[in-house]
């Protein structure tokens, strides 16, 4: 949709929204702080006064719009922070203690494959 990190363009994702919100079965996001598309929704649920219910907070976080039923994912973003916060989850640790070869891409793969594989 939009590099909100390039961009700063918030207002793409309402007229998305308003357009095609009820064609929308789900999506995802990187997960990242202020600036970021999942922030830029959010806020904008917020406006709007619409809940955004958790299912599952562990990642890959699910979240569901109430008044559609669509589901949203956030993902871990493809950066050197989020490797780091990948090497403290306690899922890599685990995974890295039972094989030294394996890295913060094989657990990105990992949850991607949660998500993307549920869509297809």
């Amino acid at each position: 949709m939009f590099n909100s990190k390039v961009d700063q363009k918030p207002y793409e994702l309402r007229l998305v929204l308003q357009e095609s919100w009820k064609e929308l079965r789900s999506s995802s996001f990187w997960l990242s702080s202020l600036g970021g598309p999942e922030y830029f929704f959010r806020q904008l649920l917020k406006k709007q006064g619409l809940p955004l219910l958790c299912v599952d907070d562990q990642v890959p976080r699910k979240h569901q719009l109430e008044w559609t039923g669509t589901t949203t994912f956030s993902l871990i973003a493809p950066s050197g922070t989020a490797n780091r916060a990948i090497g403290s989850m306690q899922e890599y640790k685990t995974n890295k203690a039972n094989d030294s070869q394996y890295t913060p891409f094989d657990f990105r793969v990992a949850q991607y494959g949660k998500v993307f594989k549920k869509l297809s």
